[in-house]
C-alpha cells in the first residue's frame, strides 16, 4: 500500500465522520428551533397620520385625526422542555385605541387556559351640528342649547374573555369559556310624533351596556360514537333603561311633541341546555343528532306602569330543536345524505291588553309570534365517466306561525318551500377543476286570511302580502373553477346569478301589483398568484356585485279593497353595483431588505330610476345617483439590522370621495324638525406613515 492509500482511508473516515456530527448537529437545531419558537417585539414605533377629516378611515380605530400614535406590539412564546408547558403572551395596537392582549398557558395533552382583553371603538362618521342639550346622559332636552354646536358621538366595547379546557380520561375533555362586554357612549337616535306625520326629533341614546355570555361543553371522543352535551347562557343588561325628554323653547322649526319618559333595549337573558353527536355505524355509514332546549325572558321592569299588578312584561320564549342526520357511501360511486330538523319557537309571553282605546289595526293586546319548523332534506352524489360528478337533491320546509286576532297586513298560517339542487363537478385535468350548480326554490302557502278591523268588522285593504309569506320562486346559478398551469401560476374565478319573483305577491289593483316584484343578483370574482422567483411573488383579483329590484307603490289609493286613481301607480327600479380590484407585490430585495406593496380600488353605485306605470306612462325623473370610491395604497418594508432585529416601515393611503346626498345638509322638510343638521365630508384623504423597531429572541 502506498503512502498515498495509507493516509486517505483515514482521512475519508474523518471527513465523513465530521459531516456526520455537522448534519445531526443541524437536525438537533432544527429540532430545537421548532420546539423553541421565537419571540418578537413586533412593534415599537411611531405612526403619524396626516388628514383633515378621516371618518371613516378612523371609525373602528380612533385614526380619524390629524395626530401620533404609538405603535406597540409583541409576541412572546416560551416553552418548559422539563413539562411540554407553553407560554404565549400576545399584543396588538397598543397605542391605537382598537387594542388587544391576551395571555395562554397550555400543557399539550392535558390543560391550558387563556384570558383576553380587546376593545373596539366605534366614531360617528357624520358631521351633526344641534341644540340637544343633555347629550351623555338620560335626561335630554330638545333645542336646549342657545347655540347648535358640532356633536362627536362615539362607543367602545370593552370585552375580556377566559377560555379553560382540560383533557379527561377515557376519551374525554372539558371546556369553559366566559365573556363580559361592557358597551358605553352615544349614538345617533330619534323620536317621532305620531301625531304628526313625517315629523321627527334628533336624540342620542346613552348606551351603557352589559354583555355576559357562559359556556360550558363535556365531550367523548370513542371509536365510533362521539358526544358533546353543554349549556350555554346570555345575559344583557342596560343600566339606562329610559331616556327622558325635556322640549326646549325657541326651536327654529319648533319640535314636535315629545313623548316622554321613551323606553331603551330593555335586559334579557337566555339558557340553552343542549346534546350533539354521531356514531359511526359502519365505515362507509354515519349517523349524526343534535337536541337542544332554549328558554329566553324578558323581565325588566316597565318604563311606565302599563297595567295593574303588571310591572313587567314576564316575557318568555322556549324553543326546542331537533336534529337526526345520516350519511353513507353506499357503493364505490354512489353516496347519500339525509337529514331532518324540527324546531319548535313557543312564544309563552301573557296576552294582556296593554292599550286602551283599540284601533282599527289592534285591539290593543300584545301579540306572541310562535312558529314550527319541519325542515327534511335528500340528497345524493354518483361518479359519472370522464371524470365527473353528480350530486343532486331536494329540500322541504313547512312553517307554521301562530294566527293574531286582528292583523294590519294580510297574513297566512302556513308556508311551504321546495329546494331542489343539481351541481356537476368534475377535474378536467391534473391543473384545472370546475363546478357548476344550479338551486331551484318554489314557495307557496295556505290561503291568506282577510284582515277585518277591530270592533267595526270593516274589511281591511288586503292588497300587500308580507315578503316573509309571499308566493315566490328563485333560481340561482353557479360557476366555479381553479387552474394551476405551471408550479409559479394558480388561478381562480367564480360566478353567481341569482333571479327571484314575486309577480304573484299581491292583488292586481287596476291592473297593476303593488311593492316588490322582482330582484336579481350577479356575482363574478377573479384572483391570480404569480411566483417570478423563490424570493418575489404577485397577485391580482376583482369582483364585481350587481343586485336589482323591481318594485311599484300607488299614492291615494281609497276604498275597501283599495284602488288605485289613474296615474298613481308608480315603478321604481333599484340597483346596487361594486366594482373592485387590486393588485400586490412582495419580495426581497436583499438579504436585508423585504419590500411589499397593494393597490385596492372599489367604486360602488346606486341607481333609482322612476317611472308612471299608468296613465300617462313614461318615466318622470330619478332620484339622483349616489356613487362612492375607495382608494388604497399601502407600502411596507423591513429592513434588518442584524439576524433577529431591524425596522418595520408603513405607509397608507386612503382616499374615500362620495357625493351621498341624502345626509348633506339633512334638516327642514326632510329631516329633523328639531333643526339639527347632519353632514358628511364628501371627500376624505388620509396619509399614514408608521416605523418601528423588532426584536427577536428565543
Amino acid at each position: 500500500m502506498d503512502t498515498h492509500t495509507r493516509y486517505s482511508f483515514p482521512l475519508a473516515v474523518a471527513l465523513l465522520a465530521a459531516f456526520w456530527q455537522t448534519a445531526q448537529a443541524s437536525d438537533e437545531a432544527e429540532i430545537y428551533r421548532l420546539i423553541t419558537p421565537e419571540s418578537t417585539i413586533s412593534s415599537f414605533g411611531v405612526g403619524y397620520v396626516g388628514t383633515n377629516n378621516g371618518a371613516y378611515f378612523g371609525e373602528y380605530n380612533g385614526m380619524n385625526e390629524r395626530s401620533a400614535f404609538g405603535l406597540l406590539g409583541a409576541s412572546i412564546v416560551k416553552r418548559d422542555n422539563e413539562t411540554g408547558t407553553w407560554y404565549k403572551f400576545t399584543t396588538t395596537n397598543l397605542g391605537l385605541e382598537d387594542r388587544n392582549i391576551r395571555w395562554e398557558q397550555e400543557r399539550q395533552g392535558d390543560w391550558g387556559y387563556s384570558i383576553d382583553y380587546s376593545q373596539i371603538p366605534r366614531y360617528n362618521p357624520f358631521t351633526i351640528i344641534t341644540r340637544l342639550g343633555g347629550i351623555g346622559t338620560t335626561t335630554q332636552t330638545i333645542n336646549g342649547l342657545g347655540a347648535a354646536q358640532n356633536v362627536e358621538l362615539k362607543t367602545e366595547r370593552k370585552r375580556f374573555t377566559i377560555d379553560l379546557n382540560k383533557y379527561l380520561p377515557a376519551g374525554y375533555d372539558f371546556k369553559v369559556r366566559y365573556i363580559h362586554e361592557d358597551k358605553t357612549g352615544d349614538r345617533m337616535y330619534g323620536q317621532g310624533d305620531p301625531t304628526a306625520p313625517n315629523t321627527v326629533n334628533f336624540l342620542a341614546e346613552p348606551i351603557n351596556w352589559t354583555t355576559q355570555q357562559a359556556e360550558a361543553i363535556l365531550s367523548y371522543t370513542g371509536e365510533d360514537l362521539q358526544l358533546s352535551g353543554g349549556y350555554y347562557g346570555a345575559w344583557f343588561d342596560n343600566s339606562n333603561p329610559a331616556l327622558n325628554i325635556i322640549n326646549g323653547a325657541g326651536g327654529n322649526p319648533p319640535a314636535v311633541t315629545s313623548l316622554s319618559p321613551m323606553a331603551l333595549p330593555p335586559g334579557n337573558h337566555s339558557n340553552q341546555a343542549n346534546l350533539s353527536g354521531g356514531y359511526n355505524f359502519s365505515p362507509t355509514t354515519r349517523g349524526n343528532f343534535k337536541a337542544a332546549y332554549t328558554q329566553q325572558l324578558q323581565s325588566q321592569a316597565f318604563v311606565v306602569p302599563a297595567l295593574p299588578g303588571t310591572s313587567n312584561l314576564q316575557g318568555r320564549v322556549d324553543t326546542y330543536l331537533g336534529q337526526a342526520g345520516l350519511t353513507s357511501q353506499l357503493t364505490n360511486k354512489l353516496s347519500m345524505l339525509a337529514d331532518v330538523r324540527y324546531e319548535n319557537r313557543d312564544d309563552k309571553t301573557p296576552i294582556l291588553t296593554y292599550f286602551t282605546p283599540a284601533t282599527g289595526t289592534q285591539d290593543g293586546t300584545n301579540e306572541p309570534r310562535s312558529i314550527r319548523t319541519y325542515d327534511g332534506k335528500l340528497q345524493a352524489s354518483y361518479v359519472l365517466p370522464m371524470g365527473f360528478r353528480f350530486t343532486g337533491g331536494g329540500e322541504y320546509i313547512v312553517k307554521d306561525r301562530n294566527e293574531f286576532a286582528i292583523r294590519s297586513v294580510s297574513f297566512r298560517n302556513k308556508t311551504y318551500e321546495m329546494n331542489y339542487l343539481g351541481e356537476l363537478r368534475r377535474a378536467i385535468s391534473e391543473t384545472v377543476t370546475g363546478a357548476v350548480s344550479y338551486v331551484h326554490s318554489d314557495r307557496w302557502g295556505s290561503p291568506f286570511l282577510t284582515n277585518v278591523a277591530f270592533g267595526t268588522g270593516v274589511v281591511g285593504s288586503n292588497n300587500i302580502a308580507p315578503l316573509y309569506l309571499a308566493n315566490r320562486t328563485a333560481d340561482t346559478v353557479k360557476v366555479s373553477t381553479n387552474w394551476t398551469p405551471t408550479e409559479k401560476l394558480s388561478f381562480q374565478a367564480f360566478g353567481s346569478g341569482g333571479w327571484v319573483d314575486y309577480s304573484s305577491r299581491y292583488n292586481l289593483v287596476n291592473n297593476q301589483n303593488l311593492g316588490l316584484s322582482s330582484g336579481q343578483t350577479q356575482n363574478y370574482s377573479a384572483d391570480a398568484t404569480y411566483v417570478f422567483t423563490e424570493k418575489w411573488q404577485a397577485n391580482a383579483w376583482y369582483s364585481r356585485n350587481d343586485i336589482r329590484v323591481s318594485q311599484s307603490t300607488c299614492t291615494g289609493a281609497t276604498g275597501s279593497p283599495a284602488t288605485c286613481p289613474f296615474g298613481a301607480s308608480w315603478g321604481v327600479w333599484l340597483q346596487n353595483v361594486s366594482n373592485s380590484f387590486g393588485v400586490g407585490t412582495k419580495g426581497k430585495v436583499t438579504s436585508q431588505l423585504e419590500v411589499g406593496a397593494d393597490v385596492e380600488y372599489s367604486n360602488i353605485a346606486d341607481h333609482y330610476p322612476m317611472a308612471r306605470l299608468q296613465p300617462p306612462t313614461g318615466p318622470v325623473g330619478f332620484a339622483p345617483e349616489i356613487n362612492t370610491q375607495i382608494f388604497d395604497v399601502k407600502l411596507n418594508a423591513k429592513y434588518a439590522l442584524q439576524k433577529n432585529m431591524g425596522f418595520r416601515f408603513n405607509y397608507i393611503y386612503n382616499h374615500f370621495r362620495t357625493n351621498d346626498w341624502t345626509w348633506n345638509n339633512w334638516t327642514g322638510n326632510s329631516g329633523y324638525t328639531d333643526g339639527t343638521r347632519v353632514t358628511q365630508s364628501n371627500n376624505q384623504v388620509v396619509n399614514f406613515i408608521g416605523l418601528a423597531y423588532y426584536y427577536t429572541f428565543q
